[in-house]
């Protein structure tokens, strides 16, 4: 523990620069008996609570703390102190005043604080009122101003782009190698939306009846597949095609002559016939000919093979409905996805932390489920869609980023200047394929340059000082183009200083 000692002349202010000058932290104070300050008892306290606030932890030597009459004889209830504590009255038994107990205590050299006589006493009242007004204006002059001293710069405003590198498998930065790392982050939404259907068909039943192929050659049957076509010669259903529901084998013709009354001969042939059942190919009342309608079969000349019905045909109808199209499900698609993709994109910001970034170039997106009710060219006049939406992608922080590109940009600074940290913006990009788990990254810093300027120095040098000396000072600093200076409160001119209390000055940096 370390002892202040000071003399007769010394002030509260000398006490009090002294106990914040030097670094220990427990100290003795002893002052001359007969000190000014010794006359304001209030001026302990002050010296304990500005110890306090500077961490310190402060004694006062006997002396002090009789001068402040701290360790008064105790006084009895009831007697005059000055008259018990007499001499005449402490060597006069019989005098009206004497008190033997009061002796007893004397002699015992017992001591205590002094009890409040039960006499009011205006004089002494108002004393210790003008005291405690001193005390409490000291103590505010000394810890109640502050100020702030603007210093107005002009910054330098500089961009740099850097090529670096991140990977998912980095949990640190590496500033020496130029890497950061990655953190992967996914969002999944389901969605469903329907929409009208625009396709368009014509549904309905094909013709049917039967007819009878005749084959005229004599030589050979003629055998047709199942689904031979069959077409109309002539007329106005001309060229509707129909098909043999069956595979069918016509016998060959015959052939008989007969002779009439003046003896010629009629040579008669008699084709081969076998009736079988068609059906239309294409739907519709097209295929619902008339009968005794003929027709081509397959590739054979009419002259070697026909057919012919016997009744009209019946059944065809048609008619049109809307129907799924394709296009329908792809826009279905487009939709939704984006609707899906945008609540996922936004969801996955909110698995960031504070300073990440999604990683540009990094986004992979892709339906994990998608189901439709209805199939391309189903009847139905609404289609509805069922999707599953993922998007993945890979998130930077912009503190590491800042870390690295800080680094790199270092000795690109010119001297006399540093980063100001509060105009640092940087940002990134993925430069090639990001599948893997390391990616290259194309990143740019940008920033202002500010003067370098010792915030803790000036602080000091204006601890204290008056206004003027103030403006002399500040006026002789490098690298500034002006500045101001706020006090509170105002005060009269000899007390008008800058705060006593480095705490209660406050440096700013503005940008011209």
């Amino acid at each position: 523990m370390r002892n202040l000692e000071f003399g007769l002349e010394v002030t509260l202010t000398q006490i009090l620069e002294s106990i914040k000058a030097v670094p220990e932290k427990e100290l003795q104070i002893s002052v001359a008996k007969d000190a000014v300050v010794l006359k304001n008892p209030a001026n302990l306290k002050i010296l304990e609570k500005a110890a306090s606030s500077l961490g310190k932890t402060i004694h006062f030597s006997d002396n002090l703390a009789s001068s402040l009459n701290l360790n008064a004889p105790e006084f009895v209830e009831g007697e005059d102190i000055f008259e018990s504590h007499s001499p005449a009255a402490a060597n006069n038994p019989e005098s009206s005043n004497f008190n033997p107990k009061l002796q007893e205590k004397k002699k015992g050299l017992k001591f205590g604080l002094p009890k409040l006589s039960l006499k009011p006493s205006l004089p002494l009242a108002v004393a210790f009122l003008l005291v405690l007004i001193f005390a409490g204006g000291t103590a505010a002059y000394w810890y109640l101003p502050n100020a702030k001293v603007v210093l107005y710069v002009t910054p330098k405003s500089f961009t740099k782009d850097a090529s670096l590198s991140a990977s998912t498998r980095l949990s640190v930065v590496d500033t020496e190698e130029r890497a950061v790392p990655l953190t992967e982050v996914s969002s999944t939404e389901t969605g469903t939306l329907s929409a009208q259907s625009t396709g368009k068909k014509t549904i309905g039943d094909h013709a049917k009846g039967a007819v009878t192929i005749r084959n005229y050659n004599t030589i050979s049957p003629k055998s047709f597949d199942k689904g031979a076509l069959l077409k109309v010669v002539g007329g106005t259903n001309d060229g509707t095609k129909f098909s043999l529901d069956n595979a069918v084998t016509i016998p060959t013709a015959s052939e008989s002559a007969t002779t009439d009354a003046e003896g010629n001969i009629s040579r008669l042939t008699v084709p081969g016939k076998v009736e079988v059942s068609v059906s239309a190919v294409e739907i519709g009342k097209g295929g619902n000919v008339d009968e005794n309608t003929r027709f081509s079969v397959g590739d054979q000349n009419l002259a070697n093979v026909d057919a012919v019905n016997k009744a009209a045909f019946s059944g065809g109808s048609s008619r049109e409905v809307t129907v799924v199209a394709s296009s329908d499900r792809k826009k279905l698609l487009e939709t939704l996805s984006k609707q899906l993709s945008e609540k996922a994109r936004g969801n996955l910001k909110s698995k960031l932390s504070n300073d990440q970034v999604i990683l540009e170039g990094t986004i992979k997106e892709s339906a994990s489920k998608e189901t439709y009710n209805k199939d391309i060219e189903a009847e139905a006049s609404e289609v509805n869609l069922n999707l599953t939406w993922t998007v993945v992608a890979k998130a930077y922080s912009k503190d590491d980023l800042k870390k690295v590109m800080q680094t790199s940009i270092e000795k690109d600074i010119p001297d006399g200047y540093e980063i100001d940290p509060g105009k640092l913006d940087v940002s990134a990009e993925a430069s090639k394929d990001s599948d893997g788990d390391t990616v290259d990254l194309l990143s740019r810093v940008d920033g202002m340059l500010l003067p370098k300027i010792d915030s803790a120095r000036v602080t000091g040098k204006l601890q204290g000082i008056s206004l003027s000396s103030a403006n002399d000072y500040l006026k002789s600093l490098d690298n500034i183009e002006g500045y101001e200076v706020r006090l509170w409160p105002t005060l009269p001119s000899p007390l008008n200083t800058l705060p006593h209390v480095a705490g209660n000055i406050k440096i700013e940096f503005v940008s011209k």
